[in-house]
């Protein structure tokens, strides 16, 4: 890299977008942390996985920053093209953005890093740290597309067209696309038990990267290209090899992997994945609220919750952001009625089965008012029991 070149990154980095890229940076990924719910706090892979989908904001904002800059270049496009410069001064307006948006970027990750380490104790495995590479091709190729564009175009008033275009491109690929084709992040769900696959990690790097070199290296074509035809050809190539390979992979982004349970307690005994540890009393106060209720009636006890799917033995399947979530304020009826409903009781729904389950419904609401004060008599103690005898027969 010439000397020029870098005074190029500095001047960018002191007078150009690259501050009004890192500010909205900035305040897009913060934004998106906080007003979202925090559940993702117990794991680590979740955590990050969910932050990365803030790209499909950020990424066409700073898309619209980069049009923008490289709409100001297209004033020395003549000069430039000229002395064979255009791949030298998109890169290092490109650069310059980059370096500023990653790295507020990865300040907000750190921010988010920190509330995760300081819940679970626990610090990122490998499969979350390689989750980050999606996302960074991502933003690298929003921002040289963008100013690849803009310089070519030349009219700044279309930089907030630019960002429309590429929000909708983004948005395509999370709805109509494959997910394993653009989506880098988002998880409304807890992620235990699974990962993302290092296949389609590695897939949409080559994607985003080859279609970062061929279109600079088109915007970089004209007169004394100093190479730019070699660069587009091996975006190209890049980039589709990228498409081909993740064309090969399943449908599913995600794998499932083994992992170590961590049991605490009994009635019910709670078995949780490491990070969610620290929630074991939160998660425990429903649970047991619940026990107390069956007990109080002679019905049929969870003896271990375990999250993890599918179940073992005499497990029941435990989803702990929604015991957290939903059952606070009162009773989560599903919570307790669902273990006793079999998988396929929905082919085979009726009256009776409706009448059973409103029946357990309306006794478990009295019984989490009361909390193991409540009498039971002898004639409810067997109208339950039939309920969930009714329950737990429904099949089709």
């Amino acid at each position: 890299m010439t000397a020029s070149w870098w005074w190029a990154i500095r001047t960018s980095m002191r007078r150009g977008p690259a501050v009004a890229a890192f500010a909205v940076t900035l305040v897009v990924s913060t934004l998106h942390v906080v007003l979202r719910a925090t559940w993702w706090r117990y794991e680590w892979h979740w955590a990050w996985y969910q932050y990365h989908f803030g790209t499909i904001l950020l990424g066409p904002v700073v898309a619209g920053i980069a049009y923008d800059w490289g709409a100001v270049l297209h004033r020395s496009r003549p000069v430039l093209e000229a002395a064979g410069r255009v791949w030298a001064a998109l890169s290092a307006a490109g650069a310059a953005l980059i370096l500023a948006v990653l790295t507020a970027y990865l300040l907000v990750l750190g921010g988010v890093s920190v509330v995760v380490g300081r819940t679970t104790g626990l610090g990122p495995d490998a499969a979350t740290f390689a989750t980050l590479a999606p996302p960074v091709a991502l933003l690298i190729a929003c921002i040289a597309v963008g100013s690849a564009v803009g310089f070519r175009v030349g009219s700044r008033g279309l930089a907030p067209v630019w960002a429309i275009i590429t929000f909708a491109f983004l948005m395509a690929g999370y709805m109509v696309f494959p997910a394993r084709f653009t989506k880098v992040g988002g998880a409304t769900a807890s992620l235990v038990g699974i990962r993302t696959r290092p296949q389609v990690q590695v897939g949409q790097v080559a994607l985003f990267l080859g279609v970062t070199l061929f279109v600079v290296g088109l915007a970089s074509l004209p007169r004394r290209s100093n190479g730019a035809q070699s660069m587009a050809a091996i975006g190209l190539a890049l980039g589709l090899g990228g498409f081909g390979f993740l064309l090969a992979q399943p449908k599913n982004e995600f794998r499932p992997r083994d992992f170590a349970l961590t049991c605490v307690g009994e009635a019910p005994r709670i078995c949780l994945e490491p990070g969610w540890v620290a929630a074991e009393p939160d998660i425990r106060e429903p649970l047991a609220r619940y026990d107390r209720s069956l007990a109080a009636a002679g019905l049929p006890r969870v003896e271990i919750y375990a999250q993890r799917w599918p179940s073992r033995g005499n497990e029941r399947w435990l989803d702990a952001v929604s015991v957290l979530r939903y059952s606070k304020d009162g009773p989560e009826d599903g919570l307790v009625v669902n273990q006793y409903l079999p998988d396929e009781c929905w082919k085979a729904w009726d009256d009776g089965v409706s009448a059973a389950v409103t029946t357990l419904e309306s006794y478990l609401a009295r019984a989490w008012e009361a909390d193991g004060r409540l009498k039971v008599s002898d004639a409810e103690r067997a109208s339950l029991q039939q309920a969930v005898r009714t329950i737990q027969a429904c099949r089709n």
